[in-house]
């Protein structure tokens, strides 16, 4: 396994010094620079979290913001892949600072983990990176993954590579895992020890708004039905329009909110809606019949005005995005067949009858189906909201693992 790994690491060193001069001229500005460990912090960390993005950081803040609140000396250090989750993290919390995560490379590595000498590294969902877990090996650091989840597909990719990654993941002590079946797949990769200590986004504390005044706020009136359509990926969003223009002529009320996930499609975006009678939050217009939230930090707030939540990435193959944050809300769910990301959250919600999955063609009808028995299904977000409150026990199983290591 040896000679493998120093053949991958080596490839990937020499690739690094023959692009350095087109990696430094991209990264070469704060930020950026933090992915060639540039201006790196130099300091000691009782605790590394590893966390790709935005989704996966609210699917961790509590258990964060937790460990904070009742560690008055502990202090963390948050990596994430992307500028948007970096910008999440630092709101976090004071004693939490956030950086870009260098590349995946060993000397980046290494100075990494030599500057911030954590205690211990939580890696958050499926990031596994193979000279992160080299590198926490070589220095004794121990690696817990928190609400670890892992799909078919994703098993299928590492199976190929499950030897090398035993032999990497000798720095893993425990991997949580969201279901029976994550850790089915989680110990078949890395023979790590996993506990089932289910999926931390049941956990997450949301802030409570008053729904008239938000509506008010936003420009709504009282007699409006709203449809959000939140993270919403390419393809989605021309969905979401023709089922809205159809609807419009049997519920004249009904507005649509779209939250794309990505916001460099905003051009895409505005060119789908030209034409159209259309806002942007932006430019703090007040909301028309279709209102589009081209800003990051505002999709909380309209599942908590909305009527239906429609929850992107899910129509298309994409894997689907968190149903559970418009769940907190009480709200009507719908959801696209393609929800692998987020298997365990939906067939929580499925089991309970608490979110409706609609295929493509399916969709308009499902949503005149909603608008005309409002009734009957406004229960079913009763009832997701009843789901969190019975799977809230992640949070404390996570914490009691993480403690056993903090101690230790």
């Amino acid at each position: 396994m040896i000679v493998i790994y120093l053949f991958y690491t080596i490839t990937l060193e020499a690739l690094y010094f023959l692009l350095s001069p087109i990696l430094f001229t991209l990264f070469r500005f704060k930020p950026g620079s933090e992915r060639l460990a540039i201006d790196y912090p130099k300091k000691h960390y009782k605790i590394l979290v590893h966390a790709a993005s935005v989704g996966e950081i609210n699917g961790i803040r509590q258990l964060l913001v937790e460990l904070l609140q009742s560690n008055p000396d502990l202090n963390i250090l948050l990596t994430a892949n992307t500028k948007t989750g970096r910008k999440a993290a630092q709101k976090l919390h004071s004693r939490l600072d956030a950086v870009l995560s260098p590349l995946d490379v060993f000397h980046l590595r290494k100075k990494q983990l030599s500057r911030t000498r954590p205690d211990m590294i939580l890696i958050a969902e499926t990031e596994i990176w193979p000279t992160m877990l080299f590198v926490a090996r070589l220095h004794k650091i121990p690696v817990v993954f928190v609400n670890a989840r892992m799909s078919d597909k994703t098993l299928n990719k590492y199976m190929a590579y499950n030897s090398l990654l035993k032999w990497l993941g000798q720095s893993i002590r425990t991997i949580c895992t969201q279901t029976e079946a994550d850790s089915d797949r989680w110990s078949q990769i890395f023979g790590s020890k996993c506990n089932v200590t289910g999926n931390l986004k049941f956990s997450v504390i949301q802030p409570d708004f008053d729904t008239a005044a938000l509506r008010q706020e936003w420009g709504y009136q009282s007699i409006d039905k709203i449809i959000v359509l939140g993270s919403s990926r390419p393809g989605e969003e021309a969905l979401l329009l023709s089922c809205f223009e159809s609807l419009k002529e049997d519920f004249p009320p009904l507005k649509l909110i779209i939250a794309p996930r990505h916001l460099d499609r905003m051009s895409e975006i505005k060119a789908l809606f030209s034409g159209k009678n259309v806002s942007f939050f932006s430019l703090n217009e007040s909301a028309k019949e279709i209102h589009v939230i081209d800003e990051m930090g505002h999709l909380l707030p309209a599942y908590a005005l909305c009527d239906i939540a429609v929850i992107g990435g899910s129509f298309y193959p994409f894997g689907g995005h968190n149903p559970l944050e418009a769940a907190f809300y009480s709200k009507v769910i719908i959801m696209g067949p393609h929800h692998s990301s987020c298997q365990g959250s939906v067939d929580q919600l499925k089991a309970a009858d608490a979110i409706i999955i609609s295929k493509t063609e399916d969709l308009c009808n499902d949503l005149h189906d909603v608008l005309t028995k409002p009734e009957r299904y406004y229960e079913r977000g009763i009832k997701a909201k009843q789901v969190l409150e019975d799977n809230r026990s992640s949070l404390e199983k996570h914490l009691h693992v993480i403690r056993q290591y903090l101690e230790g």
